[in-house]
């Protein structure tokens, strides 16, 4: 009889070989053919339980022939969500039940709810952007406004300031036009005061703008001598409208300069009337702000009663009123009183001696306005917010998301635009559609070619399909695999990391799971060394060397094709890290609901199916030990613990056999079974194809041995590890 040793390698040598022979013999090649023709087919568990042939396929493919007639349990378990710690198929104690669900996409087709518009996670994006928006603008409009105030006056005529791009974006964006929609010639028309007036004109302020500036006065086209483009009270006026209309008047540098402006105003220890304070929207915006108020809800004439009210007089008195009225809230009370603490008027709105406000008085009003000048804006942002989630609940398309809703109109497009710097009155509703059913991983999508970030992030935070139909997210790695991968990276620090790896494991593995969803593409991926290393290590390619092209190479191989680059690796190393990662071959990102299987998984199913034949093959022809053996090479890379191998008899099997371990091993318990082989075994020894191999020799030759099998006397394999024969136990465990 063939030893084990010598029927192992007869199959594992070549083990492609050895699978191509099984696959010919008897039906199994019927079976493969039939498998893979119809599974595409199956559009949901129950179908898949419906269809013998496909089920008994799977269940023997994944070791579990013995649980074909459970099939209210493997409904279960195929239905389970493996990111989810606690679903049925994690908890069962077999992780095989775990591998035939990650296998397919049964939970994603048969729940609806991950069809989602947007993700919280996608919401979460979308809410940021527009919070941080203000930064982002407040920094290019403080350098567009500077640059302005630095230039206007140096210019000679009306022709350098429409040729200077920035000049002529703070001059049009001042008084609410869109510099993209008007030309030069109509903007120098109305530079030079030679526009018509015309009722159909739906901007009045064309046929002021010439007043703000001097180029009605150049002679020859050009201004007189040491005479400005314009003075600098416009100009001062000109960068505060401008801040107004692109709504960046609460920036820092708009506080700065808005504050310049009240000081140059109110000068501390001067006399002013409240009607001059209260009459300047500027100044008057800027008293009101400080305190918290909302200017735009307030009235002014209200404001002039309340400063100028005198409680030492009487009571008929606004200020006095106020205060004693039940319905006015304490608040308010209180910003009224602050705002009169930094004034000084008597009762006929004229300021008293020592002027209408002190040096001490002044900064205390500036040193409200910069604790306040963003309260109303946030307080807004965070309705525009609330809304903005609310309405997105009832969002099932494009359609449902470009349409007016009610009297929200177009709020939640124009939140969303707004958060990725896109101006919605730019930006038709029609670019919008084909931006959001672009493909993101496709290079030639109408997104790509518009070679513009702000909707390439924007499409990136809905899901929508090609007919604009919510649909699952377009995931470059699934919420299954992302857990499964981290569960290898931190497998790949060994059985027992220290507390200094395990929150180094932690924060690495919060930054992954934060990262990986935020790519939209290939390139995305591949240009994130820090998320790329870190699924390189958790699919122990960190050492390999790999360059940009090759690891490309292997994420867009076609995994139904063994010929494909991802099976050039050492065993399935390549195939595994492929598998993890949603890429097709031309590099797009393919959506989980495509079908019940992916195409790696079909391919990994047959192949499982092969090996499983083999084993079995090796069984019927009285070759116990070569099938344990083969299982043993699948199975044993892929554990991740000790317990793992003490949980899988056939595993164990090979273990004892290999460590000469006794029978009564099996009776002690599991602390000290796990304390025993940690000092014999090192998993990670198992991910090395030859130390493996030679795990599996000391194997077979001690199986031999125990089982009487293929030799007689002194084993000449056993003298490769103690030099003795039969009597192999005390020798190997040495030799261990």
């Amino acid at each position: 009889m063939v030893s084990t040793l010598l029927g192992y390698r007869h199959y594992a040598t070549d083990i492609t070989k050895s699978m191509h022979r099984i696959e010919a013999m008897g039906s199994n090649k019927k079976d493969a053919d039939y498998y893979a023709a119809n599974i595409g087919k199956v559009k949901s568990v129950d179908d898949f339980l419906k269809n013998t042939r496909l089920y008994i396929y799977a269940m023997k493919a994944y070791g579990l022939e013995d649980q074909i007639a459970s099939k209210g349990m493997m409904r279960k378990v195929l239905l389970s969500d493996i990111s989810d710690p606690n679903s049925f198929a994690n908890k069962l104690a077999d992780k095989k039940y775990r591998t035939i669900a990650a296998a397919f996409n049964f939970p994603v087709l048969s729940d609806d709810k991950k069809k989602d518009a947007q993700t919280s996670t996608q919401e979460k994006r979308v809410v940021d952007s527009y919070d941080e928006r203000r930064i982002r603008q407040g920094v290019e409009a403080a350098r567009k406004t500077n640059y302005y105030q630095a230039t206007i006056r140096t210019i000679g005529s009306v022709d350098e300031l429409l040729d200077n791009s920035v000049l002529f974006d703070v001059v049009v964006s001042s008084i609410g036009a869109d510099p993209t929609l008007v030309s030069k010639d109509y903007v120098k028309q109305a530079l030079m005061g030679q526009l018509p007036a015309t009722p159909a004109l739906t901007n009045p302020k064309w046929l002021t703008l010439s007043q703000k500036f001097n180029f009605a006065s150049m002679v020859n086209g050009v201004l007189l001598p040491g005479q400005p483009a314009q003075g600098a009270s416009f100009v001062n006026e000109t960068v505060y409208n401008y801040n107004v209309a692109t709504d960046n008047n609460t920036n820092p540098a708009a506080a700065a300069f808005n504050t310049g402006y009240f000081t140059s105003q109110v000068v501390a220890g001067q006399s002013m009337t409240v009607d001059q304070l209260i009459d300047d929207k500027r100044l008057f915006e800027y008293v009101a702000t400080a305190f918290g108020f909302d200017p735009s809800l307030e009235l002014p004439e209200y404001f002039k009663a309340i400063l100028s009210s005198d409680p030492s007089i009487g009571p008929a008195n606004a200020y006095t009123r106020m205060m004693s009225d039940p319905k006015t809230t304490a608040a308010r009370k209180e910003q009224f009183t602050h705002l009169r603490d930094v004034f000084n008027f008597d009762a006929h709105g004229n300021s008293k001696a020592g002027g209408a406000q002190t040096a001490s008085q002044q900064q205390q009003l500036t040193e409200a306005y910069f604790k306040n000048y963003t309260a109303v804006t946030t307080s807004k942002d965070a309705k525009q917010t609330s809304s903005f989630k609310y309405l997105m609940l009832k969002i099932n398309s494009v359609t449902d998301l470009l349409a007016a809703n009610g009297p929200w109109g177009h709020d939640a497009l124009n939140y969303a635009l707004k958060a990725f710097d896109i101006d919605p009155k730019t930006t038709t509703l029609y670019e919008v559609r084909r931006v959001l059913t672009s493909d993101l991983s496709d290079p030639k999508s109408f997104v790509n070619k518009l070679k513009d970030e702000r909707f390439v992030k924007f499409a990136a935070a809905f899901n929508f399909d090609g007919e604009g139909k919510a649909a699952s997210p377009l995931l470059v790695q699934s919420t299954a695999a992302q857990a499964a991968t981290g569960t290898k990276y931190k497998a790949s620090f060994g059985e027992k990391p220290n507390k200094a790896q395990l929150d180094l494991i932690k924060t690495d593995t919060k930054a992954y799971l934060e990262a990986i969803q935020t790519l939209t593409s290939l390139d995305d991926f591949l240009a994130d060394k820090k998320t790329l290393n870190y699924a390189l290590k958790a699919y122990g390619l960190a050492d390999k060397k790999l360059s940009i092209t090759d690891i490309r190479k292997i994420l867009t191989s076609d995994l139904g094709d063994r010929k494909s680059f991802a099976y050039s690796g050492e065993g399935e190393t390549y195939v595994k890290f492929a598998q993890a990662f949603n890429f097709d071959p031309a590099g797009r990102i393919t959506r989980e609901t495509s079908d019940s299987q992916s195409g790696a998984a079909k391919l990994t199913t047959h192949n499982k199916f092969l090996l499983q034949a083999l084993e079995t093959k090796a069984s019927e022809d009285g070759q116990e030990g070569v099938r344990l053996a083969l299982y043993f090479r699948r199975m044993v890379p892929e554990v991740t613990s000790l317990t793992g191998i003490l949980a899988d008899k056939a595993l164990m099997k090979v273990v004892m056999a290999a460590l000469s371990l006794p029978d009564s091993f099996a009776q002690i318990g599991t602390d000290k079974q796990t304390a025993l082989l940690e000092r014999k075994l090192k998993l990670e020894d198992f991910k090395d194809p030859k130390k493996l191999d030679k795990f599996i020799a000391r194997f077979s030759a001690l199986y031999d041995v125990h089982n009487g099998a293929a030799t007689t006397g002194a084993s000449p394999i056993l003298s490769l590890f103690n030099g003795g024969g039969a009597a192999a136990g005390g020798g190997l465990l040495s030799y261990l």
